[in-house]
């Protein structure tokens, strides 16, 4: 979701305004001294524009992606295939939109590899638009996890 949001602001920057991580870290079954964090962060652009990430591992409902501007707002649920619209030039009106995407990362890949050997192209962000998300997540759960684990922790890998 960091990724999207700079890649749509073509931010350059992400500025971690807060961030309220939940004081317990879940342990994931992939393997020792992987954990879940529930919480959430919120940043901003340098044009001014907001980004929150909510996660929480106990909520087992859909996952929604919620977009929002000063002129446009959406919300999608990939699993269930339907999306919302609303725009300021329609008064704010919420509309159904035709979804037929699979955004997950399994159908993303073959998308990907398909464009690339067909076209000799590929619409991933390239690693300096992909690095701004990044850089936004890791320098902001870093201290979290040190935090968390009341030690100095030199490395916060995400997936």
């Amino acid at each position: 979701m960091a990724d999207l949001f700079a890649f749509y602001d073509d931010a350059k920057s992400i500025r971690l305004l807060s961030a309220q991580i939940d004081a317990v870290p879940y342990p994931l079954k992939r393997g020792s001294g992987l954990y879940d964090v529930n919480g959430t962060l919120h940043g901003s652009s340098e044009k001014g524009s907001i980004f929150t990430l909510s996660f929480s591992g106990s909520d087992k409902g859909p996952v929604l992606m919620c977009v929002k501007s000063r002129t446009y707002q959406a919300v999608v649920d990939d699993m269930s295939r339907w999306m919302f619209e609303s725009r300021a030039d329609s008064g704010w009106t919420w509309t159904a939109v035709p979804f037929e995407g699979n955004l997950l990362v399994s159908n993303m890949t073959k998308a990907f590899a398909r464009q690339i050997l067909q076209e000799g192209r590929c619409d991933l962000p390239t690693l300096e638009q992909a690095f701004v998300g990044h850089d936004f997540i890791l320098r902001s759960l870093q201290p979290q996890f040190a935090a968390l684990f009341q030690a100095d922790v030199c490395r916060c890998p995400v997936t």
